[in-house]
């Protein structure tokens, strides 16, 4: 009894070390055919503005590639092309919003060559030119996938830019703020509203439920908040999967088990190798390589943003330089240490097989984008305005996927 036990519980792990293996195959073949350089494409302007974002397209095939997007401002400076085997291009997405209202533009840039399609998730922030109230939007991980039928939940921070958190701002102001939940394709799955009071600052949990005929695939979670002709704007982009069918309801339609036991050891370790190999080895050291690309290019955003400040105050205040520098300094050095709290993180979950929660915590800094915080970023000696009127310049001139100014 104990060994036909034995024998159930290996062909079990057989049979789910086999659709492993498949999964993986599948990936592999995917791999070979379009390979996309970015797994979104987020931007955030105001009214009237319009900046260049890039995306690269590779292929071990090559071929001919179509490229096609139908979010409103969002334009492609080539459409169609050609690759040799192995070569990869980097295409330049206009995002223009000088012809388009205060919201949020939905969509995906399709990418297809042949029988095969890829797209790039697009989210295009629209802010009025003059902000007074603005928010921070933050899905909790284990809300970024979520069955259909089931509730996304989402934390916000709404905020008066005018107080800069040093004054009373407004002070008690009720604002309109409306949810939105987006298909990848632009349409809204499901909206509501509702009218928050805000004094200086507050901070909310959202919960939203989802209509249980929705399809598996990529959603946008979108706060938009009103008051006269400000329109402050976050998105955030998440997943709706149906659950995973129990694996013992495959093998009950099995007699014999102790053949497939027999069979099952020998399979077992065969498959075994190869996931040890091609999953543990090579995905981990991907996702760590990964992270620490994304920290090398947040690192660059981080200095370009201190070096504008720097330049600023040496020219138009009368400071020290060797003071200003030294500040400067030191909030590179606090960023690095944060982003090697990062990699070491990272490291733990590699060492102890936390391979899903890897992939998880790393989509979500890299949904996150750079986040500009104005007080803990801002060099003493500059005011708010002044802070402010720096953003601007930045966001125009180095424009980081996912740049959000908060509080």
């Amino acid at each position: 009894m104990f060994i036909k036990q034995r024998g159930l519980v290996l062909v079990l792990q057989t049979f789910a070390c086999f659709f492993i293996f498949l999964f993986l195959i599948e990936s592999a073949f995917a791999q070979e055919g379009i390979q996309l350089g970015s797994i979104l494409l987020k931007v955030s302007v105001p009214q009237g503005s319009s900046v260049l974002k890039s995306a690269s397209i590779s292929s071990d095939n090559g071929g001919e590639f179509l490229l096609q997007t139908s979010v409103s401002g969002v334009t492609l400076t080539q459409n169609r092309f050609v690759l040799q085997k192995g070569e990869s291009k980097t295409v330049s997405v206009r995002f223009d919003s000088s012809k388009l209202q205060p919201g949020v533009y939905i969509g995906s840039l399709v990418v297809t060559s042949g029988k095969e399609q890829s797209l790039i998730p697009i989210i295009f922030e629209v802010e009025s030119k003059d902000i007074l109230f603005d928010v921070n939007l933050d899905i909790p991980p284990d809300y970024a996938e979520v069955q259909p039928g089931g509730r996304v939940v989402a934390n916000l921070k709404l905020f008066d830019l005018a107080s800069g958190g040093t004054t009373q701002g407004f002070g008690p102001t009720s604002l309109n703020v409306e949810y939105y939940i987006y298909n990848n394709e632009g349409a809204v799955v499901s909206s509501e509203s509702e009218s928050v009071v805000v004094d200086r600052q507050v901070q909310i949990s959202k919960s939203v439920s989802l209509p249980g005929s929705l399809k598996d695939g990529a959603y946008v979670f979108t706060v938009v908040v009103r008051y006269k002709t400000s329109v402050g704007v976050s998105s955030y982009l998440f997943h709706v999967g149906k659950p995973v069918l129990e694996s013992a309801s495959f093998f009950e339609s099995f007699g014999n088990w102790e053949v497939f036991a027999v069979l099952g050891v020998i399979v077992l370790f065969f498959f075994a190798l190869i996931f040890l190999f091609v999953y543990l080895i090579r995905d981990r050291d991907k996702l760590l390589i990964d992270l620490k690309k994304y920290n090398e290019w947040e690192l660059q955003q981080h200095k370009h943003l201190l070096a504008m400040q720097e330049s600023h105050l040496l020219k138009h205040q009368n400071v020290n330089p060797q003071i200003v520098h030294r500040e400067v300094a030191k909030k590179i050095d606090n960023l690095k240490k944060q982003q090697q709290t990062r990699v070491t993180k990272f490291e733990r979950l590699k060492s102890s097989g936390s391979h899903e929660e890897m992939k998880k915590k790393l989509m979500g800094w890299k949904r996150a984008g750079y986040n500009t915080a104005l007080l803990d970023y801002k060099l003493k000696g500059l005011s708010v305005r002044e802070m402010k009127g720096l953003l601007a310049k930045w966001k125009r001139t180095y424009h980081s996927e996912g740049y959000k100014n908060k509080q």
